[in-house]
């Protein structure tokens, strides 16, 4: 699964085998986007998303912004 391969990258944490959290921040300050649309969380105690429901073999590539970059939405750090 996605939460398993991201996992490898350096200050990303995986929370529970599905929580994904960049450089210790929270979930307060994470967004998952799928072809550009916002993919809102299952849990409605989280602002993060299950990254253990996507398997591998359907996701090309996973990019992961530790710092602000002004074309990125304004309301995420990671």
């Amino acid at each position: 699964d996605v939460a398993s391969a991201v996992r490898r990258v350096t200050g990303v944490t995986v929370e529970g085998g599905k929580y994904v959290y960049v450089r210790g921040l929270g979930d307060r300050y994470s967004k998952t986007t799928l072809n550009a649309a916002e993919v809102p969380g299952l849990d409605p105690n989280r602002n993060t998303v299950q990254m253990d429901l996507f398997p591998t073999n359907l996701i090309d590539n996973i990019l992961v912004y530790k710092t602000f970059s002004p074309n990125l939405p304004g309301d995420f750090t990671g």
